[in-house]
């Protein structure tokens, strides 16, 4: 049985992501999510409802891709 080590002076991704992710999940509203996931506000202003949704969702595959190769 083999066990790998995570070097010191790497980030450790797993926990990372598991803590964005949960804070992502316990957001109420759309804008919450968006500064969660390392989005500017100010870019929500002046759009639709749907389309704030729609740039939130962007976000969150744009954040899952980063963190694809780390994860399990």
């Amino acid at each position: 049985m083999t066990t790998t080590t995570k070097k010191s002076n790497e980030p450790d991704y797993q926990a990372e992501f598991d803590d964005i992710n949960q804070r992502y999940k316990n957001a109420e509203t759309t804008e919450e999510k968006f500064i969660i996931l390392g989005g500017d506000p100010k870019k929500l202003d002046g759009h639709s409802l749907r389309k704030q949704r729609e740039m939130c969702i962007e976000l969150k595959t744009q954040f899952n891709r980063k963190y694809r190769p780390f994860i399990k």
